[in-house]
């Protein structure tokens, strides 16, 4: 067959992305010689919203309209959450009259045209008892013939088929993947990691009600081959749940929840912007003062022993990505840490096996390098933090930053067992410490991050 895909917007997720590549193989594997023409992310209605009223797959063939919505469903998601699943099927009738009445009143009758799903989590028949919902039938991943009923009676010849696609195709195209503008009550959405990371998207953002700046992470069900990729997902929204009562920890802005009109595909939930630099940053700044930097070593390794006995379940709280980019400095000098989706805590799943840590950095304790994330514990956070924490002294021969690193070293032993406790270290580095001066006058910050409080009258 030719068949040809025509993007009208970027695939929301990789569930819709995997699905039209396996339908655009088998159409152009087959022999019968049919010509169709493939229109992804058909925009049915253009609002101002950010996910709009939109259409995943809209085929148009020999043996007709096709107006496909693609889910990564299964059999046991139609059982257990018919209320979404009726929902979804009542949207999918709407867009499908649309569809159909802007053909016919350009003259062209596509006949009887019903909304169809085809759903692509572990579920290759659907055949023989198909499930219908509001006049929409559910076809399987290996059902692409009779999705699209290709030994079926002819509609459209040619000609037809390329005149079709003309009226369907949007003027606007609206982008849904990397460069989505809003989710939810989150708009002015920047990505901040790595557009290859299809399971786990960062963005930065501003939230529409109180105008926070906010950090927004959205989770794609169906890019993750686990089996239990929503319990990954929920990870990090877990572990900030159970800090929250920690100031070194960002806030939560909105709970972890399914992004409207994607459901059981798409979840996110957004934290309030530190808006503070890393480690990694700060410690070029040269007018980040030893007494400064010691006090703030002295911080850290306190808050991190905090956060360890947050969990009072026996196991102990394990941070397992501890950081220069992981670790942040706010404005008071006080630490803040991120990236928890790696985090230990009671009650959660082991963490996925191909999630593991790079062993060439520095900061990685050894056993975790040689073992994998699965032997962390706490004293592979202590490891972690000191290595950080060295960071911030390197390349200064002053006597109090000589002293902080030699405090900080016995936190790099080879053997978990013969590091020191974190209250150990923070006591060792804060003894010898000189006081900041107090200031004279208002405090100018460096610069302004969450939470930064400034002494007035």
């Amino acid at each position: 067959m030719r068949a040809d895909v025509i993007t009208c917007g970027d695939f929301a997720n990789e569930s819709e992305r995997s699905a039209i590549e396996m339908l655009l193989q088998r159409l152009r594997g087959s022999q019968s010689g049919q010509r169709w023409l493939l229109l992804t992310n058909l925009a049915s209605a253009v609002n101002d919203r950010a996910i709009p009223d939109e259409i995943d797959l809209v085929a148009i063939g020999k043996t007709g309209l096709f107006i496909i919505e693609i889910k990564h469903w299964d059999r046991g998601f139609l059982k257990s959450r018919p209320c979404d699943v009726l929902h979804e099927a009542i949207k999918l009738n709407d867009k499908v009259r649309r569809l159909v009445g802007k053909l016919r009143k350009a003259g062209i009758d596509p006949g009887f045209v019903s909304g169809r799903f085809l759903l692509t989590k572990d579920t290759p028949k659907l055949e023989p008892n198909r499930p219908v919902h509001h006049g929409s039938e559910f076809f399987g991943s290996s059902e692409w013939r009779q999705l699209l009923s290709i030994d079926g009676v002819p509609v459209f010849d040619e000609t037809t088929i390329e005149r079709a696609c003309l009226i369907l195709q949007p003027q606007t195209k609206v982008l849904i993947s990397g460069d989505i503008r809003r989710i939810a009550n989150v708009r002015n959405l920047e990505l901040q990691n790595s557009k290859a990371n299809r399971f786990h998207r960062v963005y930065r953002g501003e939230h529409v009600r109180s105008r926070d700046k906010v950090v927004l992470h959205l989770y794609d069900i169906s890019a993750s081959e686990d089996a239990k990729a929503d319990r990954i997902a929920s990870r990090e929204f877990d572990a900030l749940q159970k800090l929250q009562r920690l100031t070194c920890v960002p806030r939560l802005m909105d709970s972890y929840q399914e992004v409207s009109n994607y459901p059981g595909e798409l979840w996110y939930f957004s934290i309030i912007d530190p808006s503070a630099p890393s480690v990694e940053e700060r410690c070029h700044d040269q007018r980040w003062e030893i007494s400064e930097r010691r006090q703030f070593a002295v911080r850290a390794l306190r808050a991190l022993g905090e956060i360890h006995a947050c969990d009072s379940e026996g196991i102990g709280f394990v941070h397992r990505q501890i950081g220069p980019k992981t670790l942040l400095v706010a404005s008071n000098n006080q630490p803040v840490f991120t990236a928890f989706d790696l985090a230990r805590i009671s009650g959660t799943m082991t963490v996925s096996p191909g999630a593991q840590p790079s062993p060439a950095h520095c900061w990685v304790a050894p056993e975790v390098r040689t073992q994998g994330l699965g032997v962390a514990d706490q004293r592979s956070d202590v490891f972690a933090l000191c290595a950080t924490l060295r960071s911030i002294f390197d390349g200064i021969t002053d006597d109090e930053a000589v002293f902080a690193c030699e405090v900080l070293v016995a936190g790099l032993a080879e053997q978990p067992d013969q590091r020191p406790s974190l209250a150990i270290l923070a006591d060792n580095i804060e003894g010898k410490q000189k006081p900041p001066p107090s200031p004279s006058a208002l405090p100018m910050p460096r610069y302004w991050s969450e939470g930064l409080e400034i002494p007035f009258k």
